[in-house]
C-alpha cells in the first residue's frame, strides 16, 4: 500500500500538485497555509475555551480537545476557503494540553458527523507537535508525523488517537461529513494568498 501518486489540476493558470500517500489512514496535500496566517489562528487558539466531547467530557468549558465551530465570529476562516472549492461542514481549532491524551476513537461514530478532515498544524514546531496514530482491524500502530502541508485524515473511518508531550498542541482542521475517496477525487485547493 505503500507509495506516492501526483494529481493534477488547472485553476486560474496555476498548476497545483496534489501528492498523495497511498494508505488508507492519511493523505498529504500540497498544501500549505501562511506563517502570518498560522499566527493568526494559533493567537484565537490560544484565547479560546475548548469543550470535550464524548465520554470522556468532565465539564462543558474544560480547556482541552476540542472545539470552535466556524460560525464563530472570531475563527476566521475566510481565506482558507477561498484555496478549497467544497466547504466543510465544519472547522475545529483543536487543542492538547501539555500530556493530555486522546483515546482512541472514531470521530463519526463518537463525536461528530466528521468522516474525514483536513488538517494543519499550528503549534509546537513540528518536531515537538505530537503525530497521530491509527490502529488497523489486526490493532497495528500506523503514526502520522505532520509536516508544514495539509493532509487528510480518515477520522471517521479508522480507530485513531493521540499521546501528547509536554507542549500544548495546536491545530486547525475542516471537517467533512463526506468519506476520504470522496474527499481525495473532489476536493482541490489553491495557494493561500498573503
Amino acid at each position: 500500500m505503500g507509495g506516492c501518486r501526483p494529481y493534477h489540476f488547472y485553476c486560474t493558470y496555476i498548476l497545483v500538485e496534489i501528492t498523495i500517500n497511498m494508505n488508507p489512514f492519511w493523505y498529504e496535500i500540497e498544501h500549505t497555509i501562511t506563517d502570518a496566517y498560522r499566527k493568526k489562528m494559533l493567537k484565537v487558539a490560544k484565547a479560546a475555551t475548548y469543550t470535550r466531547y464524548g465520554q470522556h467530557a468532565k465539564k462543558d468549558h474544560e480547556r482541552t480537545m476540542h472545539g470552535i465551530s466556524r460560525n464563530v465570529p472570531y475563527l476566521d476562516i475566510k481565506p482558507l476557503l477561498k484555496c478549497v472549492n467544497h466547504l466543510p461542514h465544519n472547522a475545529y481549532l483543536l487543542h492538547n494540553p501539555p500530556y493530555d491524551p486522546v483515546p482512541r476513537h472514531i470521530d463519526f461514530v463518537q463525536y461528530t458527523r466528521k468522516s474525514s478532515s483536513v488538517s494543519w498544524y499550528l503549534s509546537p514546531s513540528l518536531e515537538d507537535f505530537a503525530p497521530v496514530d491509527f490502529f488497523d482491524k489486526d490493532n497495528n500502530k500506523h503514526t502520522y508525523h505532520y509536516k508544514e502541508n495539509a493532509v487528510i485524515l480518515n477520522t471517521g473511518e479508522w480507530i485513531h488517537s493521540v499521546t501528547n508531550n509536554e507542549h500544548d498542541r495546536y491545530m486547525l482542521q475542516l471537517a467533512y461529513e463526506e468519506p476520504l475517496d470522496w474527499i481525495m477525487e473532489n476536493l482541490k485547493f489553491t495557494p493561500m494568498k498573503e
